[in-house]
């Protein structure tokens, strides 16, 4: 039997007798050696020098993991993510997958991947945004925003930069305590940046 592979054993020398049944010497592809009986290689009742009853019993828990996250609010924004990237037949898919945008394979390879990284959402408000809006979907580059962070991060918005500090109108109308309509109807009419965020909107005569 010497040289005979049965699983993830290989028999590299004859070991005895136990109680009349022929022993060999085995090596395990995962480096460990292990005595067996030759009838039990045989018959598949011994496949490995039990590296691989860990190996399924990890692969089933992480099944049981994925299986009773598969209604959760992260497993609905996962598969929601790769339908908009991977699928030409999603109704987003023209502004994700069709423009370039494409899911890191970290997350490709598995659910479980993406919740390490990501964990819970904050709340029901929140959803993925990816934080560089022509970015991929990475570790890197996305985290759970709510549709305000998000509609902040829209490619058609207006950027104004102000004593260093580039925000939208939007958020700078809040950290402002201004009217937003009133901030973009000046920029709108041609007012510099400054004038425009620093001039307060009572003694303003928008035209």
């Amino acid at each position: 039997m010497t040289g005979l592979t049965f699983g993830r054993l290989t028999v590299i020398s004859y070991a005895g007798v136990n109680n009349r049944c022929a022993l060999w010497d085995c090596i395990c592809s995962c480096g460990e050696n292990k005595k067996a009986m030759g009838a039990n290689l045989r018959n598949g009742s011994v496949k490995s020098c039990g590296c691989l009853h860990l190996d399924l019993s990890i692969a089933r828990l992480k099944e049981q993991a994925t299986h009773s996250m598969s209604k959760s609010p992260e497993y609905y924004s996962y598969n929601h993510m790769l339908g908009r990237c991977g699928t030409k037949t999603n109704t987003s898919y023209h502004n994700y997958g069709g423009r370039g945008i494409r899911v890191c394979k970290r997350w490709l390879d598995s659910f479980e991947n993406f919740f390490a990284d990501m964990g819970l959402k904050p709340s029901p408000k929140h959803s993925i945004d990816r934080i560089e809006n022509d970015g991929d979907y990475t570790p890197s580059n996305c985290r759970w925003a709510t549709k305000k962070d998000q509609s902040n991060n829209r490619r058609s918005n207006v950027r104004l930069t102000h004593k260093g500090k580039t925000q939208t109108i939007a958020q700078w109308a809040d950290e402002l305590k201004m009217s937003r309509v009133a901030i973009a109807k000046r920029i709108r009419n041609g007012w510099a940046t400054e004038k425009a965020l620093e001039t307060p909107i009572r003694m303003s005569k928008l035209k």
